[in-house]
């Protein structure tokens, strides 16, 4: 079974997705499996104090 990397929810027969390799320095990569139409989740902001 695949599971999304993004939505974590399962990855059905017929459906369109992404395979991506992840190398690693130290030992063996890892295969993520992407859906097609899962939008990329934006990596969240550093908050700023508010008196900068």
């Amino acid at each position: 079974m695949r599971i999304c990397a993004r939505c974590d929810k399962p990855i059905r027969d017929g459906e369109t997705y992404e395979v991506r390799h992840i190398e690693a320095a130290s030992g063996p990569g890892g295969t993520v499996f992407l859906h097609a139409w899962c939008k990329r989740i934006a990596a969240a902001q550093p908050r700023r104090h508010p008196n900068h």
